[in-house]
């Protein structure tokens, strides 16, 4: 649904060895005012691999980049679609409007 978002979430992903999810994780804390990403799964497995976005230290490139990207996609509606998207288990929701 939103191929650039997608292909440069991946590539941060695997510019730091995680998953998508993590890397998504890893931008939702980044934003301002937001101090944790709200995750759930019945897997453990998913849990530790979405707790990996802890790990990660974006730069502001990747972060601003990704931003610009996804207002230009819709605003952080198209974020929620998107990590809905990645993992049917798991819900992101960011804030910090």
């Amino acid at each position: 649904m939103y191929p650039e978002l997608n292909e440069k979430l991946e590539s941060i992903a695997a510019k730091y060895g995680v998953s998508a999810g993590a890397a998504a994780a890893a931008f939702n804390l980044r934003i301002p005012g937001v101090g944790q990403a709200v995750i759930g799964s019945t897997k453990p497995a998913r849990i530790r691999e979405l707790a990996e976005a802890g790990s990660i230290t974006l730069t502001h490139s990747e972060w601003y980049g990704y931003s610009l990207k996804i207002i230009s996609a819709g605003g952080f509606q198209a974020v929620n679609r998107i990590n809905k998207g990645l993992h049917s288990e798991t819900r992101s929701i960011p804030t910090g409007r």
